[in-house]
């Protein structure tokens, strides 16, 4: 199920609050068994975080197996993904109105490593291998075999109105015709040859499904569930009054549809980000300049200096223009696919007028096209609809009907992309442009960024995912109108050649030179200026869950009891492993978060807990003799330089502490970080990849944070809880 959007009226957040790092008097002096990086950037201050709009509502963007699906002709029925402890059985639920039931499937990463083993021993191991996807390795009560998970799969896929059986009801469940899609995913397990294993599991949608590999950004985490939940529960506004069942509805509807935007962007396209930095300038030296470099230097040195205030946000991090990356090319492909769905609807009905389709409306459109062209108010005429079109979606989206109808539009406009980018993965993403020259490629690249970013612009424009932006642009077209209105055609045609003239003899040549400033004289961005793009969504999503997170009373009453078991715990000195064949014991118990081995079941699986700040004493050495506790939001789990332990996010900046002996081996502030970004490293044992961060530092270094559980959600947190503005690289 795809929800597109949402309004930003329906939030309840607070104003997001900044998250600075310690002064020079608070910060910690570096000790000798410590690596601390730090840069010499004093010029260089993190730009305001709190000047870009936002939308605040707080999601969960884990990245775990948790869904929601909901099938067109049924859109009630739900499926969860739980990873139980202490085995490796997979647990699928599927709830619906009318019931609840389980199901159970052997374990996927046996299968994994079975055709691993498979691939190297053919001739041994494919009998064996036959074999085991035809008899589950569990013999505990209520497990089931393969085919049996894949009628039920099927039935779930089908969307059927009724609950899906219990494990202890024998029922055989109805056919569908996706039953054969499956079977034959199954069979591929056993009749064809180990070595098309591999392809067989990477072409069929539905095998990576029943494999537990996550295909559909376009879901709701099962902490996203539990806040529309928790939602549906507040019935009282702050004045007293009841709210309508109707008005909840939509309530609940916008939230999800927000929450599911933000997870799809953030699995799907943001793979790195930087820290806006806003460097003083100080005023050209006038001679000086013009002798070495000319008068166009110097006059493009005095433009930088008086807009430094406000261009860094749309100054691009890089020096030179990135190399051409297929991955990326590839997501700036489906971006725009996204992006053009709303205008294909738009232009359908285009069709239809000039097909004579409706002979009546075709009949009145003409009419007015020609009252129009004889007045000369076409222009006039554009831009009087174009705000009353804007208006008018202010209004139409109160309508609970219009938000379902989009979600349901949108999920069929991502299974049209999908269709393509496998259309383009199956005859060879990168053969095509093998050929091209790499600046082409480059240029092409960039310039497919920027359109994708247009799209995101006008779209989020239209839908007021920023209401005081979106009023400032009202107004330029406002005032566009009231030319248009009180002056003639030909004087509102002399405008808009004027305007094209400043595009294409100054705007384009700084473009063109300087890509680094194409956006900051890009005429579209000076009308859209603050309209923020999906990944801005995206970032002010994190910092909101942060703010709100620190701020939230229940959550300091839930860390309070969390650090008094954490204090009694404290003496327990047996090691944690961090590469655990069990990873399910990480999904429920390290979802994020820190934990003690002395917790409850129960409080150490809390879904909604966002942060668990505690106390963690430094070496007294580092400090110079002083003592400082830090606090500690949240913590992963990571491999630094061979040293197994856990990256933790505090007040100071980034900390990395090792799992045996407890020592801090690294200390990074937020002031010295300038880029993170996620990065993926061939797994020699299992099949698949190992997940990895990369922090890149404003003093050059770059440092690697390998084999980290919840590595998504890592870099989620680390914009949030940083305090810093980021921006999305080309």
């Amino acid at each position: 199920m795809v929800y597109e959007d949402s309004n930003s009226d329906f939030s309840s957040y607070d104003e997001v609050p900044e998250f600075s790092g310690l002064t020079g008097d608070q910060a910690p002096a570096p000790s000798p068994s410590t690596d601390t990086v730090t840069c010499q950037a004093s010029q260089i201050q993190p730009a305001n975080a709190g000047s870009h709009g936002s939308i605040s509502v707080s999601p969960n963007l884990d990245s775990g197996p948790h869904h929601i699906l909901e099938t067109e002709n049924t859109p009630q029925i739900e499926a969860k993904y739980e990873f139980s402890d202490g085995n490796e059985s997979e647990d699928l639920q599927y709830q619906s109105s009318a019931g609840s039931s389980t199901i159970h499937s052997s374990s996927t990463r046996n299968i994994l490593q079975k055709a691993h083993n498979a691939l190297s021993h053919p001739v041994a191991t494919s009998r064996k291998f036959k074999a085991h996807h035809y008899h589950t390795h569990h013999e505990r009560k209520g497990k089931r075999k393969p085919q049996r998970l894949c009628q039920e799969l099927a039935k779930a896929e089908a969307g059927s109105a009724r609950p899906i059986m219990s494990p202890t009801n024998k029922s055989n469940s109805s056919s569908h015709p996706v039953k054969s899609k499956v079977k034959h995913v199954v069979s591929s397990f056993s009749k064809s040859h180990p070595k098309r294993l591999t392809k067989v599991l990477a072409s069929n949608t539905l095998s990576n499904h029943i494999l537990g590999l996550d295909l559909d950004p376009f879901r709701l985490t099962k902490s996203d569930v539990e806040f529309i939940q928790l939602v549906s529960k507040r019935r009282f506004e702050t004045d007293g009054q009841v709210i309508s069942e109707r008005e909840q509805r939509l309530r609940e509807l916008k939230i999800a549809r927000q929450k599911m935007l933000v997870n799809w962007v953030s699995d799907r396209h943001i793979r790195s980000a930087s820290v806006v930095r806003a460097k003083a300038l100080k005023y050209p030296d006038l001679d000086k300049t013009i002798e070495e470099e000319g008068f166009m230097k110097y006059f493009g040195d005095v433009a930088l200096y008086f807009s430094q205030r406000f261009i860094p946000i749309y100054t691009s991090p890089w020096e030179e223009i990135p190399r051409y990356d297929s991955s990326r090319t590839m997501s700036h492909v489906e971006r725009i696919a996204i992006g053009m769905a709303p205008f294909q609807e738009w232009a359908m009905v285009i069709r239809n007028v000039y097909r004579w389709e409706d002979p009546v409306k075709t009949a009145r459109w003409m009419a007015i096209y020609t009252v129009l062209w004889w007045s000369g108010y076409l222009i006039t005429f554009g831009y009087a609809y174009l705000i009353s079109r804007v208006l008018r979606n202010r209004q139409d989206w109160n309508e609970v009907k219009r938000v379902k109808g989009a979600i349901y539009r949108a999920r069929d406009q991502q299974q049209n992309v999908r269709r393509i980018t496998e259309l383009i993965e199956r005859h060879g993403s990168d053969g095509w442009v093998e050929a091209l020259p790499d600046s082409f490629g480059s240029w092409a690249q960039l310039k497919l960024g920027d359109f994708a970013d247009a799209l995101e612009i006008i779209r989020n424009f239209y839908e007021w995912r920023d209401p005081e932006q979106t009023v400032f642009t009202l107004i330029f077209f406002g005032a566009c109108l009231l030319i248009g209105m009180f002056t003639s055609m030909a004087y509102c045609w002399r405008i808009v050649t004027f305007v094209f003239g400043l595009w294409f003899f100054i705007s384009s040549p700084i473009a063109s030179r300087y890509p680094r400033y194409r956006l900051v004289v890009s005429p579209f961005k000076w009308i859209f200026w603050g309209i923020p793009t999906h990944a801005d969504i995206a970032y002010s999503e994190f910092r909101a869950d942060a703010a709100n997170a620190v701020s939230d009373p229940d959550m300091k009453k839930k860390s309070a009891k969390r650090n008094a078991k954490r204090r009694r715990a404290a003496d327990f000195e047996t090691p944690v492993m961090v590469i655990d064949d069990d990873v399910e014991d990480e999904e429920e118990g390290d979802d994020g978060y820190t934990t003690s081995p002395d917790l409850d079941e129960g409080d150490n699986y809390d879904p909604e807990e966002l942060i668990s700040p505690h106390d963690m004493e430094r070496d007294p050495e580092s400090l110079g003799g002083k003592q400082y506790i830090g606090v500690i939001y949240c913590g992963f789990r990571c491999i630094y330089r061979g040293h197994p332990g856990k990256l933790y996010l505090s007040d100071y900046g980034l900390v990395f502490e090792t799992e045996v002996s407890k020592k801090v081996m690294l200390e990074i502030k937020w002031r010295d970080v300038k880029k993170i970004e996620k990065e993926e490293s061939l797994s020699m044992g299992k099949v698949g990849k190992v997940h990895a961060l990369g922090v890149a530092m404003a003093c050059g270094e770059r440092i690697k944070f390998e084999a980290m559980l919840k590595r998504d959600l890592a870099f989620n947190r680390i914009i949030g809880f940083s305090g810093l503005q980021w921006q999305s690289e080309a």
